[in-house]
């Protein structure tokens, strides 16, 4: 009987350990994009078209990593979560780089046709290739 109650301790604080670590993570504030280094430097054209040709071979070279992406901007959206994007122009006359933002003013800054190189976190290709939390590097 003794034992039992003991596995029963161990067990709830093993819960209240493993709780306590779950919701430090959740909460864990991300580190900004503009603190990390690119790991890779693209033009928007090269990238889409990367993806285009081989998605699982670009999916190895550009997923999960910071890029500085440099490109036209064709245009200024806003996304289904509410967060400020930008398409950079490519080859493709429907689809682009879709640049997330978490910055709003961002939006408000540029003009299409500007040329622009963005640092993101590369996401892979839905249509448009995608790159989230980013900041732009220069104008």
């Amino acid at each position: 009987m003794k034992n039992w109650k003991k596995l029963l301790l161990l067990g709830f604080i093993g819960a209240i350990i493993g709780g306590s670590i779950g919701i430090y993570l959740w909460n864990k504030p991300v580190t900004s994009t503009s603190k990390l280094d690119a790991e890779v430097k693209v033009t928007a054209t090269e990238l889409f078209d990367a993806y285009t040709l081989d998605e699982t071979a670009s999916d190895a070279t550009y997923l999960g990593k910071v890029l500085e992406v440099t490109g036209t901007l064709k245009e200024i959206r806003t996304t289904d979560n509410g967060k400020p994007a930008l398409v950079l122009e490519t080859n493709d006359a429907l689809f682009g780089v879709l640049c997330e933002f978490e910055d709003e003013a961002v939006a408000n800054a540029l003009k299409p046709g500007a040329t622009v190189v963005i640092k993101g976190i590369c996401s892979g290709m839905l249509f448009d290739v995608v790159l989230n939390r980013c900041v732009i590097q220069s104008l």
